[in-house]
């Protein structure tokens, strides 16, 4: 061994036999090593205290303190703790070595010693333990690290789930007392909504030893919830070993750049950059899924005079509250989407809700995702006006505002989004122009035909409480005797300015505003009334018949609300016939037919409406639990000048006949058709020959001139 290997190798000796003492110090210093020697235990701790030591050769037996008392006393220094200490004994039992180990030793020397090999031995010990203290170093430095970037690592075994996690893991988590056994006690600090996602590719990346990288949150035992990055590779033996990073206050980070890119700092809403963006992917899921939207751009009138008058700080608190004010007026099955992730991406929600933005000043964007149709942007941009009409309370002052809004469709108004916010722009631009606090479409001919539709549906909704919606009836009578069977409801309008309005023009818009249920509800009921009234008055017992929408057809309530409705007025269930055509039945065959069924057991006759127009399914007539069957006016019409018609008509007839069915046409007008369906056994007639649909006074009394054989009915089969 060369002289310069060893020499900076301090030697400390500690023994009480001088021989042995000298012939280890020459044997070592020989090989290179600074020898230092003393014959006891304090003297070895006393002289550590003032010398750097690297190493040190310890007697076991001495007198006065021995070897293991100055082993473990030595280990209590501070610069001690990871000098190597030999013990040199000429004991061989287990229990000493284990004494010597117990109390600091990292090897022993049995006695009596081979002082030729003595040099290569300690230069040994010595490597091995600097490579033992730099393995430390470096796991603390490592330690050190993970705990300030928040790492840690677990080793899991694929099969058992048997898991080891490191300091850092214990850190991430909050993990108190034992260690984890298993990946199950380890999950159980999984977010409950990220639970399933999280477990299903943990263990995907277990069973099929696939590369994972997830982020979730947890929830620490106080109740903090934080956000974790997890990494694995593949592993080629059943451990594997997962890395974990605590992200929140990166994640919070990327929040708080977002919010100051993103978000306007006055009101917390959008800002232009959002809305830009925002738009684009709206216009893009509009395309793809056929969708209809509106955007709004809504400007305070004469916002300047207010700062003027005012002063900046009460314009700035106004801006605030219009903000609070336009969440509020959003449509109640939507919110305020923010929509763009934290690194600024747009997020993948198909469904978007509506969106506020402020662009600065007096300027607010609202983009309405996905609406049914245009009237639904007008209703927003009303209740806007009308919620910022009412005054605002600012520091002590009361201050009014009217706003100004334009109105764009897409992709009617543009499916570009420059486009688009110009054109609403000039909408808004417009409705200033012609006297502000008011909302203008884009397009002059769309703005006529919405706000002539939102007055209707306004006054549709008041026509109830007017008492403005009334019954006629039309009667149905038998083809062979001209008797009076039944008769129709038909809903009409008798609007106090525009006067009879036609079925065909509100009922659609009743559908398209929601309002068809509850004045569906309203005709039953009234039908039911009255039928039940004439009944009292001793008019014959007729059944009434009343049509259904689809909407009202597929009401969950349908069943239970005709059955109120018939214990209210005291009609028994035979005297209510629904008319129902073929479209809502054929939507959903098996939910149809569980309706009809139930509508059957309670005791009402079904007609089938408008018969031959829509699918004609001989299958679904023996499906079906029909009562009736309606031949279409638009087949009756033309039945004695049209061969088609006139075939079409027989063989709804005869149809009817081999289904044991009632067949009605409806619509007749004339003689000769009322001749036709009479030749070929159609059970019933109704239309304007015998009479027009009546108010209920005028019905009444028609019945009443009806009750026998039908007078037409005499006049025109006299001879039979």
């Amino acid at each position: 061994m060369g002289s310069n290997a060893s020499s900076q190798h301090r030697v400390l000796i500690v023994d009480d036999d001088r021989v042995s003492r000298k012939l280890a110090a020459t044997a070592l210093s020989k090989g290179g090593f600074k020898v230092f020697e003393v014959g006891d235990g304090q003297a070895s701790i006393d002289l550590f205290k003032r010398q750097v030591i690297d190493i040190i050769l310890m007697d076991f037996m001495m007198p006065g303190m021995n070897g293991l008392e100055a082993c473990a006393a030595l280990r209590q220094l501070p610069n001690a703790e990871h000098t190597p200490i030999v013990m040199m004994t000429g004991l061989h039992d287990t229990q000493s070595i284990n004494q010597a180990y117990a109390a600091g030793a990292i090897d022993f020397i049995t006695k009596p010693i081979n002082f030729s090999v003595l040099p290569h031995r300690i230069e040994f010990i010595f490597r091995a333990q600097q490579s033992i203290n730099l393995a430390k170093d470096n796991e603390r430095r490592l330690a050190m690290v993970q705990k300030v970037s928040r790492i840690g690592h677990l080793e899991v075994h694929a099969r058992t789930h048997h898991i080891h996690v490191s300091e850092g893991i214990r850190n991430i988590f909050g993990l108190t007392g034992n260690s984890p056994e298993y990946l199950s006690d380890f999950l159980d600090h999984i977010h409950p909504d990220d639970t399933d996602d999280t477990l299903r590719k943990i263990d995907d990346a277990l069973t099929n030893n696939l590369k994972l990288s997830l982020e979730h949150r947890i929830i620490l035992h106080n109740g903090d919830e934080r956000i974790i990055y997890e990494e694995s590779e593949p592993s080629s033996t059943d451990d594997r070993l997962f890395i974990a990073q605590d992200i929140t206050e990166r994640r919070q980070a990327e929040r708080d750049i977002v919010q100051l890119a993103y978000y306007d700092k006055l009101t917390g809403l959008p800002n232009r950059s959002y809305i830009k963006k925002h738009l684009g992917y709206v216009l893009e899921l509009s395309k793809r899924y056929n969708r209809i939207g509106g955007v709004l751009s809504v400007d305070l009138d004469l916002f300047q005079r207010i700062n003027d008058n005012f002063g900046h700080t009460v314009g700035d608190q106004l801006i605030t509250e219009t903000a609070v004010r336009l969440s509020k007026c959003m449509r109640q099955s939507d919110c305020i989407t923010r929509a763009v992730c934290a690194d600024g991406t747009q997020d993948t929600n198909d469904r978007q809700g509506d969106t506020i933005a402020h662009l600065g000043g007096d300027e607010f964007v609202i983009i309405l995702g996905e609406i049914d149709r245009p009237e639904d942007a007008a209703i927003v941009a009303r209740r806007i006006t009308q919620t910022l009409s009412q005054p605002f309370l600012i520091e002590g002052s009361e201050i009014h505002i009217t706003v100004s809004i334009g109105i764009g469709l897409f992709p009617e108004n543009g499916d570009e989004t420059s486009l688009l916010l110009k054109n609403v722009a000039s909408a808004m631009h417009h409705a200033k122009s012609i006297g502000r606090n008011n909302f203008q479409f884009h397009s002059e001919q769309r703005n006529q035909e919405t706000l002539e539709k939102l007055e209707m549906e306004n006054d549709l909704r008041r026509a109830i409480e007017r008492h403005e919606l009334a019954l006629h009836y039309q009667p149905k009578v038998s083809t062979l005797t001209g008797k009076i069977l039944g008769m129709e409801a038909l809903l009409r309008w008798n609007h106090p300015t525009k006067g009879l309005i036609s079925p065909f023009k509100f009922i659609p818009l009743a559908e398209e505003c929601g309002l068809i249920i509850s004045i569906g509800t309203w005709v039953i009921e009234e039908a039911c009334r009255q039928t039940k009234a004439w009944q009292r008055e001793g008019l014959p017992k007729l059944r009434v018949a009343v049509n259904l929408s689809a909407k009202q057809f597929n009401d969950e309530h349908i069943t239970q609300n005709i059955t109120d409705i018939l214990q209210r007025t005291q009609l028994s269930y035979q005297y209510l016939e629904l008319e129902i055509t073929e479209g809502i039945l054929m939507d959903n065959c098996d939910h149809s037919n569980a309706i009809l069924l139930h509508l059957k057991r309670m005791g009402l006759h079904i007609a089938l409406d408008d018969f031959g127009t829509g699918y004609s399914s001989l299958n679904y007539l023996k499906q079906f639990p029909i009562d009736t069957l309606k031949i279409d006016r638009s087949f009756v019409i033309d039945v004695t000048t049209d061969p088609d018609s006139a075939a079409i008509g027989i063989a709804i007839v005869l149809l009817s006949k081999s289904l044991h069915l009632t067949v009605v046409a409806e619509g007749v007008e004339t003689e000769a058709q009322l001749n036709f369906f009479r030749q070929h056994q159609a059970d019933q007639i109704q239309g304007y020959f015998f009479s027009k649909p009546m108010p209920a006074d005028e019905f009444k009394q028609w019945v009443l001139n009806h009750t026998g054989y039908s007078s037409e009915f005499i006049n025109l089969y006299s001879d039979i």
